[in-house]
């Protein structure tokens, strides 16, 4: 009986230990995503301190009119794709960690296909500042860039 209750008793403590691992790798993947996304917000309002608001939705509306662009209205319209991948960029590191479900991220995936495939703009921005994304996002936007169609 009391070689039972040891192994019992040894069991449960392995059980025990690998509890508290498990819970001190998703707290520290919680610190990695909250960090990131603290990042993220930083550099967000950084972008936006480019973008005047009125301009923006003045080029918006000239664009979807088919009135002509001023260079300004260009920049403002690329400048605000940049603030959008950089809200895809960290949505895809928190998928990437396990903090977004596939389907969260597949609608993501999508807005980006959307976005090369009828926004000048969007591939613009990506050409001006593609480099300066996460690598890991890098190569997600190439594998979307490569479905595609010419």
């Amino acid at each position: 009986m009391k070689i039972n209750l040891q192994w019992v008793s040894t069991f449960i403590l392995l059980i025990s230990a690998l509890f508290v691992g498990l819970e001190l790798r998703q707290s520290n993947a919680i610190a990695k995503a909250t960090a990131r996304q603290t990042l993220n917000n930083n550099d967000i309002s950084y972008l936006q301190s480019y973008i005047n608001q009125a301009q923006l939705s003045i080029a918006d509306h000239k664009l979807k009119s088919g009135d002509s662009l001023t260079n300004y209205d260009r920049h403002q319209l690329v400048a605000a794709q940049h603030v959008n991948f950089r809200i895809f960029d960290n949505a895809y590191f928190q998928y990437r960690s396990g903090l977004f479900e596939k389907e969260e991220w597949q609608k993501y995936q999508s807005i980006i296909r959307k976005l090369f495939s009828e926004n000048e703009f969007a591939r613009e921005m990506w050409s001006l500042y593609g480099p300066n994304f996460s690598v890991s996002f890098q190569e997600e936007v190439r594998n979307i860039l490569d479905t595609l169609e010419p």
